[in-house]
């Protein structure tokens, strides 16, 4: 590699290392390698797991269609993508792959508009993990020599951080303990990678729709108790992404001492239930539940009904 190429990853670290948003010090990246590289339109892009549109964090030069397909690709092409993350460990070219001059990224964008070549990085995380790309095209495939693809793979492996897209919540939900899944507006689940998703986080389960339901109208909370079909509660922390809604569940004790039994009232409570309408549905006497209800207010430290409520809210308790 040779000094000018030395000079760029230097300054690449300064500006990865900087305070700067992700899309100017994405954008910088592309400026620097340009010093080397004598791109035509180029890109980087993070690629969520969960198969949704990539997110374009720089396109500097780079038509409109052309930055609209750096996005779309991984949802169109995703099959030959995953072919392409397996067999390449980090640096190809479009000849490299086989079939790729037929992919419609490159015959209906990159060609027409005038771009002969490309050379892609994969920005994978220290798992192996694809996370980005670094797309480089040239309209004279000759402008496009080795010792670039020497330095494209040195800048995939530094810009992992960058292009991360789990990095928001893996920070927002760092040391939490329990299960995870990333939940999708239509209950589907993907794992969420480094953990598992356990017996609930299941695609379209209970808790999976509950969440989905929940976001669909904005009513999605930081975090609230669950309680499965077998009368559980379970802690559940939310973190939105772009698509989806990462969450962590885990069985703890419910805050203040409530027995599984009083936050049940306490749920039927928030909807406005009477003593006797809550001991309908939860086939007890009335008695039995004035007795929950007595237990509540003194654990929750409140003197009626609506200051029950208040505290049900803030404890993240949902209506039954």
């Amino acid at each position: 590699m040779d000094d000018a190429a030395i000079e760029v990853i230097v300054n690449v670290g300064a500006v990865l290392g900087s305070h700067a948003g992700d899309e100017e010090r994405a954008e910088e990246v592309l400026d620097l390698l340009r010093k080397v590289i004598p791109w035509d339109a180029a890109g980087i892009n993070s690629i969520p797991v969960l198969g949704e549109q990539a997110q374009c964090l720089a396109a500097p030069d780079t038509p409109e269609p052309l930055r609209v397909a750096y996005g779309l690709m991984t949802v169109r092409d995703r099959p030959e993508l995953r072919t392409l993350e397996r067999v390449y460990e980090s640096v190809a070219t479009i000849d490299d792959v086989p079939g790729a001059r037929e992919l419609p990224l490159v015959t209906e964008v990159v060609v027409p508009a005038g771009l002969n070549q490309v050379a892609t990085a994969m920005v994978r995380d220290d798992r192996g993990l694809v996370q980005g790309m670094i797309i480089c095209c040239f309209a004279d495939p000759a402008d496009l020599r080795p010792a670039h693809l020497e330095l494209l793979d040195a800048l995939g492996r530094m810009v992992h951080g960058l292009v991360d897209p789990w990095r928001t919540p893996r920070s927002a939900l760092a040391g939490l303990p329990g299960h995870r899944a990333a939940v999708l507006p239509d209950g589907d689940c993907w794992e969420v990678p480094g953990h598992g998703p356990g017996e609930w986080l299941v695609p379209y389960g209970r808790l999976s729709r509950e969440v989905a339901a929940l976001a669909a109208v904005r009513a999605l909370p930081r975090s609230f108790w669950w309680q499965d079909p077998d009368g559980v509660f379970h802690r559940v922390i939310t973190a939105p992404i772009r698509g989806a809604v990462v969450v962590v569940e885990s069985v703890e004790p419910l805050p203040h001492g409530l027995s599984a039994r009083e936050a049940g009232v306490l749920r039927a409570m928030m909807t406005g239930l009477t003593n006797r309408q809550i001991a309908h549905r939860l086939f007890v006497s009335p008695a039995t539940v004035a007795k929950h209800v007595s237990h509540i207010h003194a654990k929750l430290g409140v003197g009626g009904r609506a200051g029950a409520v208040c505290r049900a809210v803030d404890l993240g308790l949902l209506p039954l």
